[in-house]
């Protein structure tokens, strides 16, 4: 008898520190990019008036003029784990960003990108969440010694998301072109980081990393798994064309829709396994000035509830990948590039109950925000305001 219980306790415990997740159900990975902080040059374009309608629910100051925009407070960030996992959430695929430098100076601006994930981590409440990574560019991994000692203590967590068979699961966006992806330079970079994390991976946690490269274009996602052995591929998101100068850019959202289907079906035609990618919207005219964008780019009006749910439950059917079926939503806050779930103080939680409707979970999401409520929305909120 004592065996058994011996037994059965070392079995809990190692269901409750491995992170891994049942092979038959679909995970539901959400995008983060946390730009918002008060002396982020990204988020002031949101202060704005006139993009009072990305405000998120957290930022009632900002509306009424006493303070700017601030995601690092712990309670913030229990709330938006709360909401997500009500909904049907199961983690956030949060950025990796270099605190300090290679010779130790420390880094301001990236160490507040990452509030929200130091966050997430010391949580006791995480709300069932899990947590994965996202690392940028071919080689900044390789390049950056602060990245690899942060990744050292992430992926160590209980809470880091596995695979079915405890494989910790870590996205790698390719920034790179198609040409620079297939050239042998970039190739070697690619090779190796992917090594490099592997062997980090190894060493650290006894367990080989399920590696998911993010491509821009589906058959450079499948090269990168047939030829340089990446275990699956995705796409953080899918950006649009251009436009004429003379041409209005606005698009419904159904053509966000028939873009990310598109390339589900680019992907499905190479035979590849591949988590799909769901994308909730594109449309940076907020930082449409800034250096480098395109100034008449197509975007997409924001969708409504019930433009959510069909496209996830569609994208749930595309989720085939044997130890680690799962999408990835674009995205949690990317208020500025128009990809956003988390809710906001003009459009509340709509956006999430049409996730909630295609995971079943309309009940523990109303029932969460009961006991939670997001603020009522500001005078500014007209039918004018932007999306």
């Amino acid at each position: 008898m004592n065996l058994t219980r011996t037994a059965a306790a070392l079995l809990m415990l190692a269901s409750s520190t491995c992170g891994c997740y049942a092979a038959d159900h679909v995970q539901i990975g959400v995008i983060r990019w946390d730009a918002w902080f008060p002396d982020s040059p990204w988020a002031t374009h949101i202060h704005d008036k006139r993009w009072v309608g990305r405000v998120p629910f957290y930022g009632a100051h900002v509306v009424d003029g006493t303070k700017k925009i601030d995601a690092s407070a712990v309670d913030t960030t229990e709330a938006e784990l709360a909401y997500a996992a009500a909904a049907g959430v199961d983690y956030f695929a949060f950025g990796l960003y270099a605190k300090d430098s290679n010779d130790g100076r420390p880094n301001n601006i990236m160490a507040q990108f990452s509030r929200p994930l130091d966050n997430f981590v010391a949580l006791k409440n995480k709300h069932g969440m899990r947590f994965s990574l996202v690392m940028a560019g071919a080689k900044s991994y390789t390049e950056n010694e602060s990245i690899r000692r942060q990744f050292a203590t992430y992926v160590r967590q209980g809470s880091f998301a596995r695979t079915s068979d405890g494989r910790p699961v870590v996205f790698l966006l390719m920034l790179e072109s198609s040409n620079a992806i297939r050239d042998p330079a970039g190739e070697r970079n690619i090779i190796a980081t992917r090594d490099a994390v592997t062997q980090d991976a190894a060493r650290l946690v006894g367990k080989q990393p399920f590696l998911v490269a993010l491509a821009f274009d589906a058959n450079d996602g499948a090269h990168l798994v047939k030829d340089l052995k990446f275990d699956s591929f995705g796409s953080y998101g899918n950006p649009l064309g251009n436009v004429e100068a003379t041409s209005d850019g606005y698009r419904p959202f159904t053509h966000c829709v028939n873009s990310t289907k598109y390339y589900w079906s680019v992907a499905n035609k190479t035979g590849v396994p591949y988590i799909p990618p769901v994308s909730l919207g594109w449309d940076y005219r907020p930082v449409i000035d800034d250096k480098g964008r395109n100034k008449h780019p197509e975007w997409c009006a924001q969708p409504q509830g019930n433009d959510v749910a069909p496209l996830i439950t569609a994208a749930l059917g595309n989720a085939r990948v044997p130890t680690f079926r799962s999408i990835l939503i674009y995205a949690w806050n990317e208020f500025l590039e128009g990809g956003f779930l988390a809710p906001t103080l003009c459009g509340g939680a709509s956006k999430l109950a049409g996730l909630a409707a295609a995971t079943g979970r309309e009940r523990n999401l109303a029932t969460e925000l009961a006991a939670r409520p997001i603020p009522p929305p500001p005078s500014s909120c007209t039918a004018s305001a932007q999306p």
